[in-house]
């Protein structure tokens, strides 16, 4: 008798599950190591950086026995990430409002938006805001809004399937709007 080793939904769902905790923990991890590894550190702001990864990766783990399947994909949070990151970005640089306050005007425009819109996805306010973080980068790269959509398309993939995860994480949307950012960066010295 042959055994069926084509991937059914089920196992498709069990080997991308755990996807955006390793992602996130990399990420961090890596941008901690950097910390850690600069000269002018001294070792004890590396033994808390070593604590602060071994925290993570607990964190993450625990994550990993709670939740059992990633969320459904919502076209709806994903362009709600990519709107925040640019509608931030164009009041941040065009208008100059600056970052801070260009985040803190999308993120009321967010919440405002679900209360007119009741149809509206519940976690569509904070899904703009995610992306008003990733508005808030400096314009220190040409072509800024190519980087900051990509970024936005990127942070609205992994909060869409990710939404329910990180519940009870503080931190969640900056964190998953730096993924985003990374990899934009990261996709930007590669291909330009």
């Amino acid at each position: 008798m042959q055994k069926n080793n084509s991937l059914t939904r089920a196992n498709y769902q069990k080997l991308l599950t755990p996807l955006p905790v390793i992602i996130l923990f990399v990420t961090h991890s890596i941008f901690l190591l950097f910390i850690i590894f600069e000269e002018k550190n001294a070792w004890y702001i590396g033994l808390a950086h070593a604590f602060f990864i071994l925290s993570l990766l607990l964190a993450y783990l625990y994550l990993f026995r709670t939740k059992d399947q990633l969320s459904k994909f919502s076209w709806s949070l994903s362009l709600g990430v990519l709107g925040g990151a640019l509608l931030t970005g164009f009041l941040n640089i065009e208008i100059g409002l600056g970052g801070v306050i260009a985040s803190a005007v999308v993120g009321l425009l967010g919440v405002l938006l679900k209360k007119l819109f009741k149809n509206a996805p519940q976690l569509l306010a904070p899904a703009i805001y995610c992306g008003s973080f990733i508005g808030m980068t400096k314009a220190f790269i040409e072509p800024y809004y190519l980087v900051i959509s990509l970024a936005g398309i990127i942070s609205g993939l992994f909060f869409s399937i990710s939404q329910f995860w990180f519940q009870g994480f503080g931190g969640k949307l900056g964190s998953i709007a730096f993924v985003g950012m990374l990899f934009s960066l990261l996709l930007h010295y590669w291909l330009w």
